[in-house]
């Protein structure tokens, strides 16, 4: 079975598992084997796998994710791979989405002072520019962040923890495999703006649609900003204790 479109990055080895968003649901079968390529694959190349978990428990946590594969949705089996990946604990063995067409919600999120803005957006919904996402279909947006940072790949950090729990949060797949989206794809989405609370319904959208879809960036609500050109300008917390540069 040839692998593809999911990329399993373990040091310099690239890995492709064949799953596709919107296609056919991959049999058990067709999972075990990857299951199985994925485990030797680590094995192979990472030059001290078991360094953080030891080999039985890795291996019990295939072992359990396998038994209760025909109960889950690909999305909630993707999410589990990254979960286990993030268990090998160092930057360079992650399970990134970089094959699969995903479906994002339309804006780019920041995280500043523990707190998500909209840092990007499509000019038709403009009002949630530079607006705190606070909730998702009613779950707290600390409850889905806290999830999404045990899973995101490429976390060696708090720092790198954060850019990436900001970058994944608005990907469907990875919201509905966690439980917060519907399999549709939508979402009624809190946030607050100049103190006032926005309900929003928002439908995630093909990533290669969203590319195509016209983006407006502002800086964040209440921060000081200078100006250097379109599409660049800096800005500084209001600690004064970090500088924010966009471009």
């Amino acid at each position: 079975m040839k692998k593809s479109i999911f990329t399993l990055v373990v040091m310099i080895l690239v890995s492709s598992f064949n799953l596709a968003y919107g296609a056919t649901r991959l049999s058990k079968s067709q999972w075990q084997e990857d299951l199985k390529v994925y485990a030797e694959q680590l094995e192979l190349n990472h030059l001290n796998l078991y360094h953080t978990k030891a080999r039985a428990e890795f291996k019990q946590s295939l072992r359990t994710l396998e038994n209760v594969l025909p109960e889950l949705s690909d999305n909630q089996i993707t999410v589990a791979l990254m979960k286990i990946t993030r268990t090998v604990n160092d930057g360079h063995t992650s399970f990134p989405l970089w094959g699969p067409t995903v479906h994002k919600f339309p804006f780019k999120l920041i995280q500043l002072q523990n707190k998500l803005y909209v840092l990007e957006t499509s000019t038709k919904h403009a009002a949630i520019l530079g607006a705190e996402l606070i909730a998702i279909n009613g779950f707290s947006i600390d409850q889905i962040k806290n999830t999404i940072a045990n899973i995101v790949p490429f976390s060696e950090n708090q720092y790198s923890r954060s850019i990436r729990t900001a970058q994944y949060l608005p990907v469907a797949e990875v919201l509905n495999g966690l439980g917060f989206v519907n399999d549709d794809y939508e979402a009624e989405l809190t946030f607050v703006k100049k103190g006032k609370t926005l309900q929003v319904n928002l439908e995630a959208i093909k990533q290669p649609q969203l590319q195509k879809a016209l983006f407006i960036s502002s800086p964040v609500e209440n921060s000081k900003v200078t100006s250097v050109s379109d599409g660049l300008w800096f800005s500084s917390s209001q600690d004064k204790k970090s500088v924010y540069l966009h471009f």
